[in-house]
């Protein structure tokens, strides 16, 4: 719309071009006056005669008056067009805004017939169709976030119900002895679920995994029963990832890679009675990590490398029955880390490598029953590292090329083992206190250093490193929630 300040300043130059015209006029009739004065030798002012302008004067006048006001009313005109286009803009605007609303409550209709109708095949009997439900599912989770938009509080909380849902499908038991059609299918349908679930845990750029579109949710996985349960190399970063109660089963449970930068991270109670249980190289960098109550029975249990910077990672009471057992290269860099009361049951159980350099480590009331438990090379850098009231059976216990810097405390510990070796093991106790342990006859330390003052101990580089990740890894912004 123009702007109405233009309108008197065109008046004005209306008049002004008027008075001008007038000016002019009696400038030229005036002069025309004064010469036919001087050529009848009057003087200049004798030829004025005032009826001689007023005819062309008046003219003038009305003509100016005439023009003015047909430019005011052209004037008027454009204002009132202008105006009346504006009330028709907001007029199309408020029509147009109608027009989306009505369009996004007719899709948001769209989307929960569509979810209500997938309920109704998702409780059908028949696994085909319920199969095909879940893909349309987790679809229509995607969906919503298109609806609503990337982040928005009303995307995720529909997001979060789709994933809820289908992760439920997984909680019907399998009867893994049942070698019928029904049990085949059924297997066969939870691998599918599983497989969506996990697909939307990773995308990778460059070559290099990366949280995925549900990264972000909460996973629970409660009294869930999985068959091969396979989550490598995928992202986990909601407040909540829990498997408590999960029963996985099945030749392998793999979590291979995976990063666990979740609050909290739970297999409380859950029962891993796969064949192979495998977490190398997993992260836990939330707050807690909880294993507290749960039972493995499987030919090896490898948690070689994994990565733990979480406030506290416990497997008190767990039970831990295989022939291999392993938490080889593993760092332990949160403050609190617990084998409070657990078992190990089998052939031969391995702490090699492991690095503990948080406040303090427990072992307490632990029962390891293996043939070998062997903690050679292991670093206990941190405060404190205590097996009181810990029993050890079986053949022989190894602390080779251990760094013991930590305040080891012993008390009540029975170690009912053949033998137990400190060769080149470097720690801050006496060597009676491990001697005790065994009697002299059963106890071997060639080339171990006691009571060594903690400023007198060699760095390890491995350690500094580690707590340089550690502080790296803390100091970055938490991967989680889109849009908060």
């Amino acid at each position: 719309m123009r702007d109405d300040k233009s309108r008197p300043k065109r008046g004005s130059a209306m008049v002004r071009v008027g008075g001008g015209a007038i000016a002019a006029l009696l400038s030229l009739s005036g002069w025309a006056t004064v010469q036919h004065s001087w050529s009848e030798g009057l003087p200049w002012w004798a030829g004025f005669r005032a009826e001689y302008l007023a005819t062309p004067i008046a003219a003038l006048i009305a003509a100016v008056v005439a023009i003015t006001t047909a430019w005011w009313g052209v004037a008027n005109s454009r204002a009132t067009r202008e105006v009346e286009h504006e009330r028709w803009e907001k007029d199309r605007a408020t029509d147009s805004q109608r027009v989306t609303e009505q369009r996004r409550e007719a899709t948001e209709r769209t989307l929960r017939d569509r979810f209500h109708e997938l309920i109704k095949l998702l409780s059908a009997n028949d696994l085909r169709s319920r199969e095909g439900a879940s893909y349309a599912l987790a679809a229509l989770a995607d969906d919503w976030e298109a609806h609503y938009g990337t982040g928005s509080d009303d995307a995720r909380a529909e997001q979060q119900v789709c994933i809820d849902v289908l992760i439920s499908q997984l909680r019907d038991p399998i009867h893994t002895q049942d070698e019928s059609l029904d049990s085949v299918q059924q297997i066969a349908f939870k691998q599918v679920v599983q497989k969506i679930i996990s697909s939307r845990l990773v995308r990778v750029l460059d070559g290099r995994p990366q949280p995925g579109p549900w990264s972000d949710f909460d996973l629970v996985f409660d009294g869930c029963y999985l068959y091969d349960f396979v989550l490598q190399d995928r992202v986990c970063a909601g407040d909540v990832v829990s498997f408590d109660g999960t029963n996985f089963s099945g030749q392998l449970a793999s979590f291979i890679g995976t990063d666990f930068p979740a609050t909290r991270v739970s297999f409380r109670n859950a029962h891993f009675d796969s064949n192979q249980v495998v977490f190398n190289r997993t992260s836990f960098t939330g707050s807690t990590a909880s294993f507290d109550g749960a039972r493995f029975s499987a030919d090896s249990v490898s948690f070689d490398a994994v990565r733990v910077g979480a406030r506290s990672i416990s497997f008190n009471a767990a039970q831990l029955e295989a022939s291999w057992v392993s938490f080889g290269g593993a760092f332990f860099t949160g403050p609190f880390v617990s084998f409070d009361r657990t078992r190990f049951t089998g052939d031969q159980l391995t702490f090699d490598g492991a690095h503990f350099t948080g406040k303090r480590t427990s072992f307490n009331g632990a029962d390891v029953d293996m043939r070998v438990a062997t903690f050679a090379m292991v670093h206990f850098t941190g405060g404190q590292v205590s097996f009181a009231v810990a029993t050890f059976q079986g053949r022989h216990v190894s602390f080779d090329d251990a760094y013991l810097i930590a305040n080891v405390i012993t008390n009540a510990a029975r170690f009912d083992v053949s033998s137990l070796s400190l060769n080149r093991a470097i720690t801050t106790s006496t060597r009676d206190n491990f001697a005790a342990l065994v009697g002299l006859q059963s106890f071997e330390d060639d080339g171990a250093k006691f009571e060594m003052d903690r400023a007198d101990v060699p760095e390890c580089q491995d350690c500094t490193k580690a707590r340089a990740e550690e502080a790296r890894s803390q100091s970055r912004p938490r991967v989680g929630r889109k849009g908060s």
